[in-house]
């Protein structure tokens, strides 16, 4: 009997200490899982095409470096590890960055090819916890040249006009471009400039044999990603 009521005595004490410890509130540790606040991108360029991602149509360019940037918040501090999926084949097996409790994880990568991508970021703790799988996605697609700045002027002449277009352009990959003109609204490119810089000034002269008005079509293109959308100027 006495074994007996020892036994039960230590499991009353050890009962007592167990409500004490509820009552004082010493309730075990959940560990939550981080939490992805933001997800950004830019270009890593002087001026682009580049739609923020907040817009209802983000695009970034072929051929130019893309960087990628997640917020992450960890509540007990623990430390982070965000993987990421950047070229869409759903692998989680892109980038890979540790971070102490919160902060940012920066990954880039350089699109080649056309089409949309669906990005996807999961961020672990060391317990084990992770988050929910963010997904997004944005449309890889050609950037073409655009005008900077078309300067015309003209001169009289007894038998016509002469007209003169001095032009430049710019460029997000910095291709060098040509300057396409039709001159006679046949709605053909009949004059092709010499491949330059984008921002370097080209002129170019056209004899007119009247004095009527006339109308130039002209656009910029490069080989890789095309051209940009016409301009007209009057002569």
């Amino acid at each position: 009997m006495t074994r007996i009521a020892s036994v039960l005595l230590t499991v009353l004490v050890a009962l007592a200490a167990l409500w004490t410890a509820v009552e004082a509130g010493d309730q075990p540790q959940v560990n939550n899982p981080p939490e992805i606040e933001e997800f950004m991108f830019d270009f890593d360029v002087k001026a682009g095409n580049l739609l923020g991602i907040d817009t209802s149509d983000p695009r970034a360019c072929t051929r130019v470096k893309v960087n990628f940037k997640v917020d992450i918040v960890d509540h007990e501090g623990d430390k982070v590890t965000v993987t990421m999926d950047l070229d869409g084949d759903t692998k989680l097996d892109d980038a890979k960055r540790t971070i102490d409790g919160s902060g940012t994880a920066v990954a880039s990568k350089t699109y080649s090819t056309f089409g949309t991508i669906v990005l996807r970021f999961r961020a672990c703790d060391v317990k084990g916890a992770c988050s929910s799988i963010l997904k997004t996605e944005f449309d890889v697609v050609a950037c073409p040249p655009e005008f900077l700045d078309i300067y015309s002027e003209v001169e009289m002449g007894q038998m016509g006009k002469t007209a003169t277009l001095t032009l430049s352009s710019h460029d997000v990959q910095d291709d060098k471009v040509t300057y396409e003109l039709d001159w006679d609204e046949d709605n053909a490119y009949e004059v092709i400039t010499k491949p330059s810089a984008p921002a370097t000034p080209v002129k170019v002269v056209h004899e007119y044999q009247d004095q009527v008005i006339h109308w130039v079509n002209l656009r910029v293109c490069d080989t890789k990603d095309g051209c940009s959308q016409p301009a007209q100027r009057r002569f």
